[in-house]
């Protein structure tokens, strides 16, 4: 691994601050074959519009090129086998390349009274571009995989996100509160081109044979191997206005109330056939949140809090059909604490989630089903810190 880090003032008086940061990082792996490279490369420049405005501007880009390994076969009946660790069962040509780009702005202004404006934007563009192989069967009893099954996908999305809010803090009956209003967009298209197939054995775990013929696999005119082709696109819009406030009635207590107003739609289309096979859309969608926290002592304060949930989701059904929006609610009750003069933070938590319509895997590569009603509950409990001088403690 190798990676640079420089930053600090651009001009003399300081105004105009940058800083560069670059890494690659190249790892093989105990299994054959497997290799991981990671190249990333960040930018930024900020700027002090005035001695109150501040302008930011950021580029990020993130490459990986893997060698990808899906797993071990089992035995006959299921049973797992006894390998070797460094048991590798794919191709030599098995590839896993993706890369993202983000471009972010953004604006902030602070006002006098500790409240502050802001709007921000970004774009992304993300591609993952792979084509690989792995046991498509168990193995019998001599070790012997009946076939490999071959994966190939495409995918490219494009996103943009908008974002401007103000928070303010206002004082009413001798106590400070706060107020929050924004408005966010965000759209993005993305397009989905997949193929899976398989390359007919048998292999033997013992001996495994990497180096098979590579599919000549085309997504439009799929070849004899190919058993499934997908070539989907989907572009969703999605934009709301929020808000939220904070009052205490009282010192010790802290009233939170808040909300979000979406608007959503969606469509997916057959790229085979240039038809659509799904829409999706949701005016109006009212999502609301609260919340309520009391200091106990200077050091313990008890909170709880519940929010409905409103989720959007892309992925399809074997019709070609997006599953609904995951929709539910949520509630959490719990105690904070501040131990050892500062120096420890601590906390107890009881959770509970239910939802509906959440998307899940049914059939590989990409074939997805709505879950019924799911209750989700437990309880969290976490310490962190130093206790003594020198002593940390999680």
């Amino acid at each position: 691994r190798g990676e640079v880090d420089g930053g600090g003032p651009l001009n003399e008086a300081g105004p105009v601050r940058g800083r560069f940061v670059g890494a690659l990082q190249g790892q093989k792996s105990w299994v054959d074959v497997v290799e991981n490279k990671t190249g990333v490369a960040y930018g930024t420049i900020q700027a002090d519009l005035t001695e109150s405005t501040t302008a930011t501007l950021s580029i990020s880009h993130m490459q990986r090129d893997i060698k990808p390994f899906n797993g071990l076969p089992t035995g006959p009946g299921g049973v797992l086998l006894d390998l070797d660790r460094s048991t590798y069962t794919g191709a030599d040509w098995n590839r896993f390349d993706n890369s993202v780009t983000d471009y972010i702005a953004e604006v902030e202004h602070r006002f006098d009274d500790g409240g502050h404006a802001k709007a921000s934007a970004r774009y992304s563009v993300r591609d993952v571009d792979f084509l690989y192989a792995y046991a498509g069967t168990a193995a019998d009893a001599a070790g012997n995989v009946g076939s490999m099954t071959w994966l190939a996908r495409d995918f490219t999305e494009t996103s943009l996100s908008l974002d401007a809010h103000v928070s303010k803090p206002f004082e009413l009956f001798g106590q400070e509160h706060n107020v929050i209003l924004g408005a966010d967009y965000r759209s993005f298209a993305n397009t989905t081109y997949n193929q899976t197939g398989t390359i007919a054995g048998p292999f033997n775990l013992h001996n495994w044979n990497t180096g098979v013929l590579e599919p000549g696999f085309d997504y439009f005119n799929p070849p004899p191997s190919a058993t499934r082709t997908d070539l989907t696109e989907v572009d969703p819009v999605q934009y709301g206005f929020y808000g939220q406030v904070r009052i205490k009635p009282v010192e010790r207590l802290t009233l939170i109330g808040g909300g979000r107003l979406s608007w959503y739609d969606a469509t997916t289309t057959n790229l085979l056939t240039g038809l659509p096979t799904s829409t999706v859309d949701v005016d109006a969608q009212f999502t609301p949140y609260a919340g309520i926290v009391y200091d106990v002592t200077d050091w313990l304060a008890a909170y709880g809090s519940f929010t409905e949930i409103f989720q959007p989701q892309i992925q399809t059904d074997a019709s070609g059909n997006m599953i609904d929006p995951r929709e539910g609610r949520q509630f959490e009750v719990g105690l904070k604490a501040d131990l050892f003069d500062g120096g420890v933070n601590a906390s107890i938590a009881y959770f509970n989630l239910r939802d509906v319509n959440r998307a899940v895997l049914v059939t590989a590569p990409n074939i997805y089903g709505a879950l019924g009603e799911v209750e989700v509950q437990g309880v969290e409990i976490e310490a962190s810190g130093e206790v003594l001088p020198g002593w940390q403690l999680a």
